[in-house]
């Protein structure tokens, strides 16, 4: 049996990226507000990215960007992180590899 030229691409499986200590994991896109805040800020470590929209700007020292990343936290919630706490990528650029989803709102 041979593969159907028609169908679709198999999507790529989700990657993780790597996210700095202390981040907080929010409910939308942008650093508006406590109520945003899901739980504890995040400990340093891989995460399982399930996406990346465009979003509220946030600037770190240097770095600078509004993409933002869904992950999957080890809290077993999902939630949203600037990309400016994933450590790669640059200034307000996309972080490769993860696929990019329209915009959401907190």
């Amino acid at each position: 049996m041979s593969a159907d030229p028609q169908a679709a691409p198999a999507a790529a499986p989700p990657r993780t990226v790597p996210v700095a200590a202390g981040t907080n994991l929010r409910r939308g896109v942008s650093v508006l507000g406590p109520a945003n805040i899901i739980g504890a800020p995040l400990p340093a470590g891989s995460y399982t990215a399930l996406g990346q929209c465009a979003g509220g700007s946030v600037t770190e020292g240097n770095a600078v960007n509004f993409w933002w990343v869904k992950i999957s936290a080890s809290t077993h919630r999902d939630g949203w992180v600037s990309a400016v706490r994933v450590l790669e990528g640059g200034n307000n650029e996309p972080i490769a590899g993860v696929a990019e989803l329209p915009t959401v709102q907190a």
